[in-house]
C-alpha cells in the first residue's frame, strides 16, 4: 500500500515536471515579428528620448508587496519541488 502510494506521488512530480518544462519550451518568434518588435521599441524609445523625464523615488504599494509575495512563494514552490524530486529519486535508486 505504502509502495503504491509512493509510486502515485512519483508519477505526479514527474507529470508536473513535465507539464512545466512544456510550458516553459522556447519559442523562436518569425522574423517579421522580431522585426516590427525592434521597429516598435525603437520608436518608442525615441518619443521618450525627446521628452522630459523625472525621476522619483519609488513608493511600496500594495501592488509591489503582492508581486515580492508572490515571486517569493513561487521561488520557495520550485525549492520544495527539487527537494520532493531528489527524495523521490533517492528512493527510486534504491537509496
Amino acid at each position: 500500500m505504502g509502495m503504491d502510494r509512493e509510486l502515485r506521488e512519483e508519477n505526479t512530480v514527474l507529470e508536473l515536471e513535465d507539464h512545466v518544462q512544456g510550458v516553459l519550451a522556447p519559442v523562436r518568434p518569425p522574423p517579421a515579428v522580431k522585426r516590427r518588435l525592434r521597429d516598435e521599441i525603437l520608436e518608442e524609445t525615441r518619443q521618450r528620448l525627446s521628452q522630459d523625464v523625472r525621476i522619483e523615488p519609488e513608493k511600496p504599494t500594495a501592488r509591489w508587496v503582492i508581486r515580492v509575495a508572490v515571486t517569493s512563494a513561487v521561488a520557495i514552490a520550485g525549492a520544495v519541488l527539487l527537494v520532493a524530486r531528489g527524495r523521490l529519486s533517492g528512493r527510486s535508486d534504491g537509496r
